[in-house]
């Protein structure tokens, strides 16, 4: 199996050797997991149909590949085009992460995303890039689209192509 640098939020339930960053972990075939349920009160309720709902906002992330969850995040999108995460996994790996983003259509977003990339001792070992095309859902209160994540090691080469599915709810004060 090709070695994958995957979620930060796999860390927590990886053993030993998982690389790390805000999408880092390797195998995440080889154990099962599910993002966390966030309690009913804290996700939007349905707003008026908007053709143009805003993706500004806060939103619980997740993204997984061939099924199987990757990692999942707190996603924070600014309405200056500016994009920060929070990923579920091991602060001392590097679970934050940040990115911009533009509107390239009705309800729908390009996200680009760079950040470091670690070993599970903290040495930097690379970069990563995640691009996504995002739409949000005629009420607003959801989001969805595909993402890839390309990693690179120190010197710049490509090591992995990851792509999957990303699926968000958009958490509100109502």
């Amino acid at each position: 199996m090709k070695h994958l640098i995957i979620a930060a939020a796999a860390f927590a339930m990886l053993a030993g050797s998982a690389q790390a960053n805000c999408h880092s972990g390797a195998h995440y075939k080889e154990a099962a997991r599910h993002a966390v349920r966030l309690p009913a009160g804290l996700l939007a309720k349905a707003a008026p149909n908007d053709a143009n709902a805003s993706v500004t906002g806060l939103w619980h992330v997740t993204h997984t590949v061939e099924g199987q969850l990757l990692f999942e995040a707190l996603e924070q999108w600014h309405s200056d085009g500016n994009e920060f995460e929070f990923a579920n996994g091991a602060p001392a790996v590097g679970d934050i992460c940040m990115g911009t983003f533009t509107k390239v259509g009705p309800r729908t977003y390009l996200l680009y995303h760079i950040g470091w990339s670690f070993d599970s001792d903290g040495n930097s070992i690379g970069t990563f890039t995640l691009r996504s095309t995002l739409t949000t859902s005629h009420h607003g209160t959801r989001i969805s689209g595909p993402f890839e994540i390309k990693d690179y090691d120190v010197d710049g080469n490509q090591l992995d192509d990851i792509t999957g599915t990303t699926e968000g709810e958009r958490i509100s004060l109502d």
